[in-house]
């Protein structure tokens, strides 16, 4: 039996799926077949990337016709599972209700289905509706419930519904696994509120101190996650406190998404100089690879205008040059971002031949093509300067904004 089941969905997954059907009738006729054949029929007709009307067919001949089994909540799941490749939610909402009227065995899976394939279109509205009819019906809804509506908010956009997700999420009196805490933080990270994310992260820490047997434990990206927040809300201090918290006090060993997370939080809360030094000692204290984000972020964070005294300019761009020293010693291509940021703070200490030996570089970097940020600071470098290549750069940028267009950024 367990034979014929496998064969009915490999030959699906050879693109047979008339021949899984067959075998599936025969097993069928001759009284063999079980639940297991039909969901192993719907999961052929899956992978061979048939339209859903195939397997609502045989499950409706299956309900009509001699069958030695009867189907039940795990087979309506796994029906309803085939619509989600073609994002099919008319369909599966449809299948939905006619199993709700035929009083036919149902459940949460069943639900969560259908969520997200709400999710995959970003429907937030039919997620959230789904969601309630489920939360208020016999079945309850469970913790994958709440990670597909957290999928519908990453589709959408709509971040400022985390918040939201995680109400509903108590109300059903449940608590997030790993991977949906994963999801509250870093939603929380994309709108700007990182008590909602520490919050979090304390539960998970919790739980997973009082049964470590069972839960897992928090990485590096939920970590990372909770730093993006704090980003977010341009609290340097509050990311500070929690990258020590991750790195002495959990033990884990940070990367480069840990980094520039670090250096994006120093940079909104002006505090950009002290985070690249911090940064580039972690960098070499915990031998973190070096990386043309890493860098980028680094010497934008350098960047500090506008400046008190040329003294503070000069102080910035030497520590932008020391940054790009380290990125070219450890092998890393720059791209566009990188010489552009370099670019703005040679050009905002007044660097004027720094400017030109950076510009030249990147005309020799057959890998970069220069944009309209590239040649905005140049003339910026050189309209208060009496520079004796003025007047080709400013052709270069008139011929490229004849070339692209205004609009172009």
């Amino acid at each position: 039996m367990n034979t014929l089941n496998f064969c009915i969905r490999i030959l699906g997954k050879y693109r047979r799926p008339d021949l899984s059907e067959q075998l599936f009738h025969w097993m069928r006729l001759k009284g063999i077949a079980n639940e297991h054949s039909l969901i192993k029929l719907f999961e052929g007709l899956e992978e061979a990337r048939c339209p859903p009307s195939r397997a609502v067919r045989a499950w409706r001949n299956v309900s009509r016709m001699q069958c030695p089994f009867t189907p039940s909540e795990k087979s309506t799941a796994s029906l309803l599972k085939t619509f989600r490749p073609s994002k099919d939610l008319r369909g599966a909402s449809r299948i939905l209700r006619e199993v709700k009227l035929r009083k036919l065995p149902l459940n949460e899976y069943g639900y969560n289905t259908v969520i997200r394939i709400a999710a995959d279109l970003g429907d937030v509205d039919t997620a959230f509706a789904l969601e309630e009819e489920l939360r208020t019906s016999e079945l309850g809804s469970d913790v994958r419930t709440y990670s597909s509506l957290m999928h519908a908010i990453v589709a959408s956009q709509k971040w400022s519904m985390t918040r939201h997700v995680e109400v509903l999420l108590r109300s059903a009196g449940l608590r997030p696994d790993a991977t949906l805490c994963l999801q509250l933080i870093s939603g929380y990270a994309r709108c700007g509120w990182p008590a909602g994310a520490e919050a979090v992260m304390d539960e998970l820490m919790e739980d997973y101190g009082k049964t470590q047997q069972t839960k897992q434990k928090p990485n590096r990206s939920h970590w990372n996650a909770l730093l993006y927040a704090y980003a977010t809300a341009r609290q340097y201090n509050g990311c500070l406190m929690a990258y020590q918290r991750m790195v002495n006090q959990v033990g884990i060993r940070p990367d480069g998404y840990t980094m520039v997370a670090l250096l994006k939080a120093g940079k909104r809360s002006q505090a950009g100089r002290t985070a690249v030094s911090f940064v580039l000692s972690e960098v070499e204290k915990h031998k973190v690879e070096m990386s043309v984000e890493l860098a980028s972020s680094a010497i934008a964070c350098c960047r500090i205008t506008p400046y008190v005294s040329q003294e503070e300019a000069d102080k910035s761009r030497h520590l932008a040059n020391d940054v790009w020293s380290l990125m070219q010693a450890a092998n890393v291509k720059p791209n566009r971002i990188a010489y552009n940021t370099l670019l703005a703070a040679r050009a905002d200490a007044g660097d004027t031949t720094g400017v030109q030996e950076l510009y030249d570089a990147l005309e020799e970097d057959d890998t970069v093509i220069p944009d309209r940020s590239t040649f905005s600071t140049m003339m910026r470098a050189f309209e208060n300067n009496d520079f004796p290549a003025y007047e080709r750069y400013a052709d270069l940028a008139s011929t490229w904004t004849t070339l692209h267009g205004d609009d172009t950024q």
